[in-house]
């Protein structure tokens, strides 16, 4: 019995050997295991990040070569552009000397300092007077198309009466009327305040608004009137013409457009005219609609704010002199804030067409004030100034030092957008 339970417990001592051993090897085996496949991880992680790298700089040299071509394009339409617009200025001012030469000679004839005309030699002069100034219009036309799209119309901004408007105006379409069946009415400006804006951009488009109106209506009237509303002045031009298709009128504002119709064959053109007029009333910040119905007449009008406020909001008081002088001659009128505590009730009482806040105020203040008024406007455009890591709804940020006609020209081209989107 002695020596079976030696033997016994030198077996349980041979099996634990063997347990042991067999620990052992496992251990090394899922070491070694655990080893290769960490090193399997480690070169799968290269071969990916290795790939990665490789298609990003692919993507990137790709990116490159579209922004080289993208560039290039831009730059040779640029040049192609610009040499069509130095095209058109030289030729329409070359034509231009001779039609004057001509518009001159026909008055000459016609006012008889040189003897007087027979009745079928008037009936000629004039046919050369009027197709002479219908030509001059054309190359007029050419010409500011020419400077719209090269951006050389400058904005004169003056202060005047709207009652003194309609009186250039009753002036300047005189000539323009030929028919005995059409009534012209000026309806008088009743409590109209003083327009600050370009007065020859609004007179340019008012006529040309009338001699459409004129063009296209053989009997009725034609009614000029003009109204405020909501700090707008709204001019409109009725007539009891041809009218306007509901199709049509989305192409009317389009460049070179011009609706098929028999009274158009009496006026040659170049149908820039309403293209025109859409783009310098949007360069004083207003905007042109129509209303029409086919063969009942159409209703056009422009829509010119009395003043455009901006209200500005920076504790600077260097700054805010900036502003107002370099403001002083624009469509923009400035609304001094100097505290974000107020800025909320201020644009809820003046409701600015945008706002322009110095991110040194404060980021988790502005943050706020911007979702304050988001609350009730979410449309309005609202400009930072200053360095900014804010990842906010922000039209665009200006860096300093302010270069506050850059900033002008940005407010115009967002305030255009936002007129064209309502």
């Amino acid at each position: 019995m002695k020596h079976f339970i030696k033997f016994f417990c030198f077996l349980l001592v041979l099996e634990g050997f063997q347990i042991y051993l067999f620990y052992i090897s496992y251990e090394e085996i899922k070491n070694k295991a655990l080893a290769e496949i960490n090193l399997l991880i480690t070169f799968l992680a290269y071969l990916y990040f290795t790939f990665r790298a490789f298609i990003i700089s692919k993507e990137e040299e790709k990116r490159k070569k579209i922004e080289i071509e993208l560039n290039e394009k831009a730059q040779a339409l640029k040049l192609s552009n610009e040499s069509k617009q130095r095209f058109i200025s030289h030729v329409s001012h070359e034509i231009r000397t001779p039609i004057n030469s001509i518009l001159g000679l026909s008055k000459m004839l016609l006012d008889g300092i040189d003897g007087k005309l027979t009745n079928e030699q008037e009936k000629q002069v004039k046919f050369i007077q009027k197709s002479s100034e219908n030509l001059s219009q054309i190359i007029n036309n050419l010409l500011d198309e020419a400077k719209l799209e090269a951006g050389k119309i400058e904005v004169h901004i003056n202060t005047f009466e709207i009652s003194e408007l309609f009186n250039t105006l009753k002036g300047m379409i005189k000539p323009l009327i030929t028919s005995p069946y059409v009534e012209i009415i000026f309806q008088e400006p009743d409590n109209i305040p003083s327009l600050k804006t370009d007065e020859n951009i609004v007179t340019q488009i008012l006529r040309n608004l009338i001699s459409n109106a004129i063009k296209f209506t053989e009997k009725g009237e034609i009614k000029i009137s003009v109204s405020n509303n909501n700090n707008m002045i709204i001019f409109s031009v009725s007539d009891t013409g041809i009218g306007i298709s509901e199709e049509d009128q989305k192409r009317i504002f389009e460049d070179y457009v011009q609706i098929p119709n028999p009274l158009q064959k009496k006026f040659k053109g170049t149908g820039l005219g309403l293209s025109i007029s859409k783009k310098l009333s949007e360069l004083v910040g207003g905007s042109i609609s129509v209303q029409s119905k086919l063969n009942e007449g159409s209703t056009f009008k422009l829509i010119i704010p009395i003043e455009i406020k901006i209200l500005i909001i920076d504790s600077n008081v260097e700054n805010m002199i900036l502003y107002k002088k370099s403001f002083k001659d624009s469509p923009f009128k400035i609304i001094p804030c100097y505290d974000l505590k107020d800025a909320a009730h201020i644009v809820k009482q003046n409701m600015p067409k945008a706002v322009i806040v110095d991110i040194l105020l404060g980021e988790k203040y502005i943050l706020e004030f911007i979702k304050e008024i988001k609350k009730t406007d979410r449309k309005m455009p609202i400009f930072l100034t200053g360095n900014s890591v804010l990842n906010l709804e922000i039209a665009d940020c200006f860096t300093k030092p302010l270069n506050c006609k850059l900033i002008q020209n940005r407010l115009k081209e967002v305030i255009k957008h936002e007129n064209s989107s309502n």
